[in-house]
């Protein structure tokens, strides 16, 4: 009997000994888990705030902005990017009419005929 007790004993060590190992193991692999969520969370804060800041940066002031030689250019850049896009719609609505005008001349012979 005595024996019995030291081996039940034994037995609840080395079950409480591999139950504490295994908590150890599982408390350190969620803290590990919470630690790396918290870092992901911090490192994209940091970067949104560089970014914010590289954008506020890269902003023109109005003093920069009335420099007449620039505002010129950037006009003339844009009336040229405009009277561009202006010509490709116009051929396209010529190119769509020729096309159409074709179509209703062969339907007018396959009438005649």
């Amino acid at each position: 009997m005595d024996q019995n007790k030291d081996i039940k004993e034994e037995m609840k060590k080395l079950i409480e000994g591999i139950t504490s190992g295994v908590k150890e193991k599982i408390w350190k692999e969620r803290y590990d888990k919470i630690n790396k969520i918290s870092k992901y969370i911090d490192n994209k804060q940091e970067r949104y705030k560089i970014k914010k800041v590289l954008k506020n940066k890269n902003k023109k002031t109005k003093d920069e902005l009335t420099d007449p030689i620039e505002v010129e250019e950037k006009l003339i850049r844009l009336s040229k990017n405009n009277i561009a896009k202006n010509n490709k719609k116009l051929m396209s609505t010529l190119i769509a009419n020729r096309y159409i005008d074709s179509l209703i001349i062969q339907q007018e012979k396959v009438n005649k005929i």
